[in-house]
């Protein structure tokens, strides 16, 4: 969930940032030098040096994204809590992380106090109130007191610095009910528990109301029709039984416990000393899930969880395989054309060949030959960014190679560079090639160069410039301007075509980007192809000289100037295959004109790019299929964006197919073809974002172990070779947690089977 931040207390300007990055930057000392400072003029200067001081630090508004300060656009569910003035802060952030409701537990700026992350429910119009809800909670719970401003929804929370922060990742929303009695001192254990304390010994049978029970017979009655699997109800009863039973209730709460698959004995002992039993939840807990029936008679209702972990035979799916992503049809990756040829060259003579590679490397290098020299009627430009994904090993560099061989022997323009560290170097690459094309190796580990937070500015700025560079394609693009104007003049650049074909590892692409590179529209530029598992292998040999026929194919379009055959490379375009909108046959001369004595001025200073039109029916699907995309753009989930340039990538490659094949008008069946391959495309991206995007380390890890499991296919994996394929989780009750929340999010399910030896095995794929 996102929320602002400010520079200041002053700044009226924000950006945003993940809740989950914000707590995470506290822990890591993002802000260190900035609070030991202040800290520091807190002790010398005292409080008001101090409070001075303070306003210059960064602070997020944590209940939710604002525009401006004023305007709420997205309600995160959680409220601040300022606890100030604490003779033992370290100890009452402690105390206060294990309450159930608390996301985040950590030192003010000062050090003095304690600063919350309380969840509340989703309903940001109640905020109010659920803070005075809260601040009696808290008060009556853990004896402490919450500021009183922080009641305002849009409050500021500076940053802070707390290596040792806590709270609970799953913290449960503190519920509240319009007619809880929030003000003044009464009683309000109904508001926070659901029930009184003399409800917990009360049941059909009027066992709890026996005198002759103990409170410990009648707790444990209680526990019989609760099952301990679910965090919150466990470390609710647990406080209960503290506050109800003192040191005699961990023995009832540790037997209890076992019948969880979650029970670890070694740690139940640590736990119950944390709980206060003063500051815990009230005895009332124990009953709050026996609900009275129509006679106001409380009956026993079990709460075992829906995500109990036992096997979901009910709910089983179709055990997912590693294949999450749907290859392209062979035929999709052999376009007619100069396109098509280029594949089949490159593929040829591969060790390993790797054809949706292929197309991906010839599409961007047609686009350059043509670039500056062509537009649609709607002005799109023949300018891609291309990213090839694949496993080590697979045949990768094979078509990049290939590429870079033809540019040498033809000895043409338009190869422009392999890397690039900043963004004077690029404007210097297209001010001397305006049509450039970028072959990037290991993009994935550049990829973290430019975009890490260590990163200097130059590099940073590369990433940028690459964006700018292709939204300019059919305008002006002016460089950065100098220090030393007259000397050293900026670089301006009439409708630069800036093209990329990327190369990168899955793993190793996905890993230097988090979901704000989906939601700023940097990757949605980017059409990703993935290839599959390595090829069958051939013997391929040197390649000395480029064929004849693709050698003159590759020539005609780089210069494009005269007297082009609609023959071309032995091919014959069957006029009667083509009916226009009227549905009557079109000769050949009307269907396809030839880009016959086209004169493209200066390509190097000002094109004048010919005007490549559309049939009727081609336009037809064009708006058919950028109808769908933005209506998927439209959704409300973190990929939408995806979609917002997907028909402007149909029609580009449009454009370079009908170029390459000579004609001046995109016909039905090359629109056809690039809405589906875009498509495909598409729907294989979000899928691989859904798989490997993370915006934070334990997201990170979970998608990893989810994986591995995929990897193991129908089959699945055992447990022993999941630990072996996973000892970089640093400790085995984190594998087991990892586990049960891909479990509980229905992302993994498990069998037991009996192996060859007769003895029965865990085996646990994905679904």
């Amino acid at each position: 969930m996102n929320i602002s931040i400010f520079k200041s207390a002053l700044s009226k300007n924000h950006a945003l940032i993940d809740t989950e990055d914000f707590f995470e930057y506290i822990r890591l000392g993002r802000w260190k030098s900035e609070i030991n400072a202040l800290r520091t003029c807190l002790n010398d200067s005292g409080k008001d040096a101090y409070n001075k001081k303070k306003k210059l630090l960064f602070a997020v508004t944590l209940s939710g994204e604002f525009n401006g300060r004023t305007d709420l656009v997205e309600y995160s569910g959680l409220l601040q809590g300022d606890i100030d003035n604490v003779k033992n802060p370290e100890l009452l952030r402690d105390q206060l992380s294990l309450d159930p409701h608390v996301r985040a537990s950590f030192l003010s700026p000062s050090g003095e106090g304690v600063k919350l992350a309380i969840k509340v429910p989703q309903d940001p119009s109640h905020h109010a109130d659920y803070f005075l809800h809260a601040k009696k909670y808290f008060r009556e719970n853990h004896g402490v007191e919450l500021d009183s401003s922080c009641k305002d929804i849009n409050r500021l929370m500076f940053v802070s610095h707390d290596e040792d922060i806590k709270g609970n990742t799953d913290a449960v929303a503190l519920e509240f009910h319009d007619n809880a009695r929030i003000e003044g001192d009464e009683d309000v254990a109904d508001a926070v528990c659901g029930t009184s304390a003399d409800d917990i010994f009360f049941d059909s049978t009027q066992v709890f109301t026996d005198p002759s029970k103990s409170d410990y017979e009648k707790a444990e009655i209680a526990l019989k029709s609760i099952f301990p699997e679910e965090y919150s109800v466990w470390f609710k009863v647990g406080c209960s039984l503290k506050a109800l039973l003192g040191e005699s209730g961990f023995e009832l709460w540790d037997s209890w416990s076992s019948q969880s698959s979650k029970y670890n004995a070694s740690e139940m002992r640590y736990k119950w000393n944390s709980i206060s039993p003063e500051g815990g939840v009230s005895a009332g807990t124990v009953m709050q899930h026996f609900v009275p029936d129509n006679n106001n008679v409380f009956n026993q209702q079990s709460i075992t969880p829906d995500h109990q972990l036992v096997p979901r035979e009910k709910k089983v799916k179709e055990k997912r395989t590693a294949g999450l992503i749907v290859p392209l049809e062979t035929s999709m990756c052999y376009p007619e054309g100069l396109v098509g040829d280029m594949v089949r060259f490159i593929c040829e003579n591969s060790r390993y060949p790797q054809p949706i590679l292929a197309l991906s490397a010839s599409l961007t290098f047609v686009g350059t030959l043509i670039g500056r020299k062509v537009c649609t009627e709607d002005d799109i430009r023949p300018n891609l960014f291309t990213v090839g994904l694949g496993k080590t090993g697979i045949g990768k560099e094979s078509a990049r190679s290939i590429i870079k061989k033809i540019y040498s022997q033809l000895e043409i323009q338009g190869f422009g560079a392999e890397k690039v560290t900043s963004r004077t170097a690029i404007e210097r690459v297209l001010s001397a090639s305006p049509s450039a094309l970028f072959l990037f190796d290991e993009f994935g580990k550049y990829i973290q160069s430019i975009l890490g937070e260590k990163s200097s500015g130059h590099v940073r700025d590369v990433m940028t410039t690459l964006m700018e560079l292709y939204s300019s394609s059919a305008t002006t693009f002016f460089g950065t301007d100098k220090a030393n104007a007259r000397e050293n003049p900026r670089f301006v650049i009439s409708q630069p075509h800036a093209n990329i074909y990327a190369t990168s590892t899955p793993d190793s692409f996905w890993e230097g980007l988090t979901h704000t590179a989906v939601r700023d529209g940097s990757l949605n530029r980017f059409l990703i192809f993935s290839a599959e598992d390595r090829t069958a292998r051939q013997l391929t040999k040197r390649v000395r000289e480029i064929p004849t026929g693709l050698k003159e194919s590759i020539l005609r379009l780089y210069n494009l100037t005269e007297n082009i055959k609609i023959s071309s490379r032995g091919r014959t375009y069957d006029p009667t295959k083509f009916i226009d909108h009227h549905g009557e046959v079109v000769d050949s001369k009307t269907r396809y004109r030839t880009l016959i004595n086209y004169d493209f001025g200066e390509i190097t200073c000002d094109p004048d790019p010919m005007t490549i039109g559309y049939s009727q029916e081609s336009l037809e699907i064009f708006d058919r299929f950028e109808d769908i995309s933005l209506d998927r753009a439209d959704k409300k989930n973190s990929t939408a964006s995806m979609w917002v340039r997907a028909s402007e990538h149909s029609k580009k490659i449009a454009l370079i197919l009908t170029v390459s094949n000579l004609l001046n008008e995109i016909p039905v069946e090359v629109a056809n073809y690039s809405t589906n391959l875009v498509d495909a495309l598409m729907k294989n991206a979000i899928q691989e974002i859904a798989t490997h995007l993370s915006d934070n380390f334990a997201e990170k890890e979970s998608k990893r172990v989810e994986r591995i499991i995929a990897e193991y296919g129908e089959r699945g994996v055992t447990m022993s070779e999941l630990t072996q394929r996973t000892r970089f989780i640093k400790s085995r009750q984190q594998r087991k947690n990892l586990l049960e929340d891909l479990f509980e999010a229905e992302l993994i399910n498990y069998e037991s089977r009996t192996s060859k030896s007769g003895k029965d095995t865990t085996f646990y794929f994905c679904e």
